[in-house]
């Protein structure tokens, strides 16, 4: 199973434009939580799109279809083996170009990671409105801008 470093090694060195999203972005925000799939905004450009797919089939992850047009017309899809990564082209409320102009960018041992805003993501959240999702943009909007939490998340805040 490819670590998430290899993933984000394999789309940087075919130069794919995405944006991590979700759980792990999230997680990387500074909300303590769990997740075991991996959520990726791509952009939407049938050719960044090949792109990906190539570069994750080389690290064994496999999408159910390979057509990219019928990829766009369902918003994206899923490259899996033991792993799973969500490839997302359409996001609710989001054109990606706005998102990737406000991205973060997170250097981890080995490889960088271009992740969606913490104002983004509470946004994408919201839009998708799941409980989780929900209780992450809940925590990401109790949390200052160091990073420190202010106050309990769903209660009132300490003084």
């Amino acid at each position: 199973m490819p670590s998430l470093p290899d993933v984000f090694r394999a789309l940087n060195r075919a130069r794919v434009r995405y944006l991590l999203v979700g759980g792990y972005a999230s997680v990387m925000h500074g909300v303590p939580r769990t997740t075991l799939d991996l959520d990726l905004a791509l952009d939407p450009d049938p050719a960044n799109v090949r792109s990906a797919l190539r570069a994750l089939g080389r690290l064994g992850l496999h999408a159910d279809t390979d057509r990219v047009d019928e990829i766009l017309a369902q918003g994206g899809v899923t490259a899996m083996n033991d792993r799973s990564v969500d490839l997302l082209t359409s996001l609710r409320g989001a054109p990606f170009a706005a998102l990737w102009r406000r991205r973060l960018e997170v250097r981890i041992p080995g490889a960088r990671i271009p992740v969606v805003s913490r104002r983004d993501q509470i946004r994408l959240l919201r839009a998708v409105g799941r409980p989780q999702d929900r209780e992450d943009a809940d925590a990401l909007e109790s949390l200052g801008r160091d990073g420190r939490t202010h106050g309990r998340v769903g209660g009132p805040k300490s003084t």
